[in-house]
């Protein structure tokens, strides 16, 4: 259904040396402004470069957008429009992705919390199974950070 959005999103992110990836309706370019290439401005009808000298940030969302915008879709720029820089807390989807994925830290420490509560006996915000859920899914985030 998205292919053709797919297909135009990633030739934009192939050709700015960046990496594109897409889950639901959460759209992420990843990769440094120093890896940026040169020829940045772009047709977003045709991907056809323009020569500028220096790589620029908004134009990769100005183009991403047209594209977006003439499959259909709107961007909510107000809203939903992130630009993470290096030494920020970049965050895609729920998780934190700066050097590997993770929980947010206010998560873990949540949880552990929360772990701490039930293994004492006290009350807990969420029941052993809930715990097990989180468990099995920081695993899985570890597992992923640890392939990379």
């Amino acid at each position: 259904m998205n292919y053709r959005l797919d297909t135009r999103l990633a030739l934009l992110a192939d050709r700015r040396g960046l990496s594109y990836t897409r889950y639901a309706d959460d759209i992420t370019f990843s990769g440094s402004v120093a890896s940026m290439r040169p020829a940045i401005r772009m047709n977003p009808k045709t991907l056809e470069s323009f020569p500028q000298e220096f790589p620029r940030v908004n134009d990769v969302i100005g183009t991403a957008r047209s594209i977006i915008e003439d499959e259909g879709y709107r961007v909510h720029v107000n809203r939903k429009l992130r630009v993470y820089r290096r030494r920020h807390r970049q965050l895609v989807t729920g998780l934190v992705v700066n050097e590997r994925p993770n929980l947010p830290r206010v998560t873990r420490r949540r949880l552990r919390a929360i772990e701490h509560h039930l293994t004492s006996g006290r009350p807990a915000t969420l029941t052993p199974e809930q715990v097990a859920g989180w468990k099995a899914m920081r695993a899985m985030i570890a597992m992923q950070g640890a392939a990379e």
